[in-house]
């Protein structure tokens, strides 16, 4: 395939993963000039194939059990000093906005109380649940013929190899819950 790339822009970005997706976007909302690169053929990146999933702490559905310090106290044992006060700081205060930003462009996620952080043992890990958010789904025919050149979600997001199912969906299958799954 042939593509005419532009010879300037104000903002290159490279990769079609949910950062690059969201940053292109977001660049072109400000007025900028944004071109998108992808060396794969499809777009995508590891966030069509990982779920999209998103940690954001202190989201509307959990405010009022999570906290900036607690957040920031679990970062920090995450990062192990690794980064700043200062970033982990604005991503703990901007975190929620970047939620409320993807909302008004029809990106919508819910919270799935009771999966843990990743590192639930740590100082500030919220162990309810809640910072874990998956996007909700949409109908894949606004993509048009678009939908054909999305990077293929992982197998194991699949059921029968072809159903798309996400990590709600997911658990009482692989938990085997009483009554979600005959068993042999």
């Amino acid at each position: 395939m042939t593509v005419s790339i532009p010879s300037a822009c104000d903002v290159l970005v490279v990769g079609s993963g949910a950062g690059g997706m969201l940053s292109a976007l977001r660049a072109r909302d400000l007025g900028f000039e944004t071109l998108l690169v992808e060396k794969a053929d499809r777009y995508g990146g590891t966030s069509a194939v990982s779920g999209g999933g998103i940690w954001i702490p202190n989201n509307d559905a959990i405010k009022d059990v999570d906290s900036p310090e607690q957040a920031m106290a679990y970062l920090r044992a995450c990062t192990k000093g690794r980064v700043s006060d200062e970033k982990l700081q604005a991503y703990v205060d901007k975190a929620p906005q970047l939620l409320h930003y993807l909302g008004s462009v029809g990106v919508h996620y819910f919270s799935i109380p009771g999966y843990s952080d990743y590192c639930p043992a740590l100082p500030g890990a919220l162990a309810s649940g809640g910072r874990t958010l998956m996007p909700l789904p949409f109908d894949g025919r606004s993509l048009g013929d678009e939908i054909f050149r999305q990077r293929e979600p992982h197998p194991t997001h699949k059921v029968f190899n072809r159903m798309q199912i996400d990590l709600v969906e997911m658990g009482p299958l692989i938990r085997r819950t009483p009554g979600c799954c005959p068993r042999s």
